[in-house]
């Protein structure tokens, strides 16, 4: 909703994705997984041409949406190539605004996540023009909050990671159920790992950290460009303590709440 300002001018909503901390998202019994396809990378100016969900609840999956939308404008043949769908494929499929609505009366408001959370939920709330009601979560986050020793993070390395199959990758309504296996694979190890070994987010709490970003780096910081800090996942075991202070190699750290 528009916030009217004293000239009388609407202020814009905020449309950046407030993600939510993963170690809250653990503690879910029911939730909705969300995975998109759009014309491009860029949400102020690319279209969604497909949107997927599934709905978890206590660890299976209850329900499923899957619609193909008519984003008004061509699909570029190199997107085609990744996700094969093409300008034929969505002639006759719904509007962007019809397939939201129809989206977000199946959500309603319960907590959602996607895999790279930033990228589906800003299409999702610039597409509508106000910030999603639901709590937002981002299985990345999650996956990285769990996996100490994985080097990559996307969908298709987790599955690799957990055995899954994903059937029709790129396709939202396939990527929505190989991510909610994931997810409930994560769900199942973070639960089962001793509290002090949980992976949390700290971030570098120097002054400067642009001064020292090399420095940061070769001790395994890196640059969490959604929310701006050199940070690094460790677990209390591996932090070492100084009163209230936390230090890693030498860096002052604090855990980053989200």
């Amino acid at each position: 909703m528009q916030k009217l300002l004293e000239n009388g001018d609407y202020m814009l909503p905020d449309l950046k994705p407030k993600i939510n901390l993963p170690q809250e998202f653990v503690q879910l019994q029911r939730f909705a997984v969300v995975d998109i396809e759009t014309t491009g990378l860029d949400p102020a100016t690319e279209k969604i041409i497909e949107i997927a969900s599934v709905i978890v609840s206590e660890n299976r999956i209850v329900g499923e949406l899957s619609l193909l939308l008519n984003p008004g404008i061509p699909i570029p043949a190199v997107t085609s190539k990744i996700h094969g769908l093409y300008d034929d494929d969505v002639v006759s499929a719904l509007s962007i605004d019809e397939g939201l609505a129809r989206f977000e009366y199946f959500v309603e408001e319960i907590p959602l996540i996607a895999h790279n959370a930033n990228f589906d939920f800003a299409f999702i709330q610039n597409a509508l023009g106000y910030p999603l009601p639901n709590k937002l979560y981002d299985s990345v986050a999650l996956a990285r909050s769990v996996l100490a020793d994985q080097s990559s993070f996307g969908l298709n390395a987790l599955c690799q990671h957990y055995e899954i199959i994903n059937e029709q990758a790129h396709r939202a309504l396939s990527d929505t159920r190989a991510t909610a296996q994931v997810i409930m694979a994560l769900i199942n190890d973070f639960k089962n790992t001793p509290e002090d070994q949980r992976l949390l987010l700290f971030k570098a709490s120097a002054r400067n950290t642009y001064a020292i970003r090399g420095e940061l780096k070769n001790a395994g910081f890196r640059w969490h460009r959604d929310l701006s800090l050199w940070g690094i996942y460790l677990s209390m075991s591996q932090v070492e303590k100084n009163e209230n202070t936390y230090l890693y190699k030498g860096f002052q750290i604090v855990p980053h709440e989200f």
